[in-house]
């Protein structure tokens, strides 16, 4: 498992997340809070996905972290990262790109 989770956007390195981060209690119970309402099935692509397993939930956390990137939303950005360090350590990039009001995005996994 890497140190970092790396989140790189439209090519440039948009953040690090360092995985040793200390979470205060509140954000590890809202952390745990995420993985009950993703219980309850989640939506990518506008499919329902109503048993979503770690890569679905890895995917639909992603997908808010890069929507936090997108908006400057520094509280959505900090609890998706520590969703996706400390739930999926195996994950160790994040690659977006915008093109034409459109974003992809790639997981790496070691």
């Amino acid at each position: 498992m890497s140190k970092y989770l790396k989140i790189i956007f439209n090519n440039k390195v948009a953040l690090q997340y360092d995985r040793a981060t200390r979470l205060p209690g509140k954000r590890r119970q809202f952390i745990n809070m995420m993985d009950q309402d993703m219980n309850e099935g989640i939506i990518i692509g506008g499919d329902l996905i109503e048993y979503p397993n770690q890569n679905q939930r890895a995917k639909y956390v992603a997908m808010n972290l890069i929507d936090g990137l997108y908006k400057k939303d520094n509280a959505l950005i900090e609890v998706t990262c520590a969703y996706l360090g400390n739930r999926v350590p195996e994950l160790k990039e994040i690659k977006a790109n915008e093109c034409d009001d459109e974003i992809s995005m790639e997981l790496i996994y070691e």
